[in-house]
């Protein structure tokens, strides 16, 4: 029995596929205790991801400037995706701020959008890092994790490697 309102999960999909992290996501979300909380999602585009969150009864909003860091490229690469992620950090925090969620939840440690904005939101946040094989330079690895480290509120590693990496 809930006491009180429902928390508010802002969970922030970077991919509009599906894959080993969004069956997860799937997972997590079939569990949860809708009594107790009340889910959103959003995703760069609309796809097969949307459809799944959809058919959950999870609303599922497009925040066209929500950005994925790359697999590839140098520093040039890299400071683009920064400021992608930076606009899109933008258009989280102000969906959490609209909507008024208690916690932000990031799906993948290539979405520092959805870190970044839930600082700007003021909300706390989770991010599940699901890997780190998102850049071929240890540097750019490195400075991915530790903007995760200084940016989320708590980070969930997928194994003791990924744990250990961070």
């Amino acid at each position: 029995m809930s006491v009180g309102p429902k928390s508010r999960i802002l969970y922030v999909e970077p991919f509009h596929w599906t894959g080993g992290p969004h069956n997860v996501l799937r997972n997590l979300l079939g569990a949860l205790d809708r009594d107790e909380f009340t889910p959103y999602a959003v995703v760069p585009r609309h796809g097969e991801a949307t459809e799944h969150f959809e058919e959950m009864g999870v609303p599922v909003e497009r925040l066209i400037a929500m950005h994925n860091i790359g697999r590839k490229g140098g520093p040039a690469v890299m400071a683009a995706g920064g400021l992608k992620s930076a606009l899109g950090a933008v258009q989280v925090a102000l969906f959490a701020r609209g909507k008024s969620v208690d916690l932000v939840h990031t799906n993948n440690e290539t979405c520092l959008s959805g870190t970044l904005g839930a600082r700007l939101a003021g909300r706390p946040s989770v991010v599940h890092v699901h890997g780190l094989g998102f850049s071929q330079s240890k540097t750019t690895a490195a400075a991915v994790a530790g903007i995760l480290n200084a940016t989320a509120d708590r980070v969930v590693a997928e194994s003791s490697v990924v744990a250990d990496a961070l």
